[in-house]
């Protein structure tokens, strides 16, 4: 095939792309093409998990070792040069649905890094909704991992630092509604939940909160 002639790099170091326009395709170990697209910058168009295949191809590339192949083109022959390799190579994936992957519940733990200068992280992963309006005050932030550095944070601002965590209920009033919910806190002020109380929550204001399960970890 064509596409072995060109360079590439293992899927994981994308990042490396060159800050050019071109043609690139996504081939696993086997030989087989997944992907064929266009790029008027294929670093950018690859840049961290951007890309509208990232997920599915992300989840898989364990498996399947894929690598990146490239080859440059001007901008005025990308669609040209795209619908041609498209048609030669008979990738995979180019015509299907782009599969979407949920963040899932969110998960009522902490993960613990000590490799970076020995100091203690604790993550949040999972759906950030049930955060909203109070993410600030119970110390609680989605965290962006680079993946191929497990659970290091690459953000500041998304990271705690600690060494305990706990599981707090919180009574809010929606339209006249009460109802109920659990989430993690990471704050040392734990013991005194009461400045929740009258805070604005999810389209309606906190009444109650209490701690339903002692410490669940602790350093």
């Amino acid at each position: 095939m064509e596409w072995e002639t060109w360079q590439s790099l293992p899927f994981k170091q994308r990042c490396e792309l060159p800050t050019i326009s071109g043609i690139y395709t996504v081939v696993d170990y086997c030989g087989n093409v997944w992907y064929v697209g266009q790029a008027v910058n294929l670093n950018a168009r690859w840049l961290g998990k951007g890309h509208h295949r990232y997920p599915q191809l992300n989840r898989s590339n364990t498996k399947w070792q894929y690598r990146i192949y490239w080859k440059s083109y001007p901008l005025s022959e990308l669609n040209q040069k795209e619908q041609y390799y498209i048609d030669l190579f008979q990738p995979s994936i180019n015509r299907t649905k782009v599969k979407k992957y949920s963040l899932g519940k969110p998960q009522l733990k902490i993960e613990v890094n000590k490799s970076l200068d020995n100091v203690q992280f604790v993550y949040f992963r999972g759906n950030p909704n049930c955060y909203e309006d109070i993410s600030q005050e119970v110390g609680v932030f989605t965290c962006t991992l680079d993946e191929q550095k497990n659970n290091v944070a690459i953000e500041k601002n998304q990271v705690i630092k600690g060494g305990h965590a706990y599981i707090i209920a919180i009574r809010y009033e929606i339209d006249g509604q009460s109802k109920t919910t659990q989430l993690l806190c990471s704050k040392k002020k734990h013991d005194a939940l009461s400045f929740l109380r009258g805070l604005p929550y999810r389209g309606g204001k906190i009444i109650n909160t209490w701690i339903p399960l002692r410490v669940i970890r602790r350093y």
